[in-house]
């Protein structure tokens, strides 16, 4: 139970927000990563499998998740940002593709 006047006005505010748990510098990329963008992934000392790609369909700030989608098979992969050791953009276009 709190004491009564133990905490200044918008004090327990500031004192409770969550830190951002999604450290990595592949999170912040993928937190900006434009929807339906394909992407490949590397997990801990694994190599980009060429031909496993997946959709980018969200990111989730709170809890560091990612959902992609499997276009094979349209099955949803779901995973933690910050498991992550690579991914790489998949230039659907080709090398030096302009729009």
């Amino acid at each position: 139970m709190r004491k009564k006047g133990l905490f200044n006005e918008g004090e327990t505010v500031r004192h409770t927000k969550k830190k951002n748990k999604c450290k990595s510098c592949l999170c912040d990329l993928l937190r900006d990563l434009e929807k339906g963008t394909l992407i490949r992934l590397a997990f801990l000392e694994d190599f980009f499998e060429e031909d496993q790609e997946y959709r980018f369909v969200s990111f989730d700030k709170e809890t560091c998740c990612v959902t992609l989608i499997d276009p094979s098979d349209d099955n949803a992969f779901v995973l933690d940002c910050n498991e992550l050791v690579a991914f790489e953009i998949v230039n659907v276009n080709g090398p030096g593709a302009v729009e």
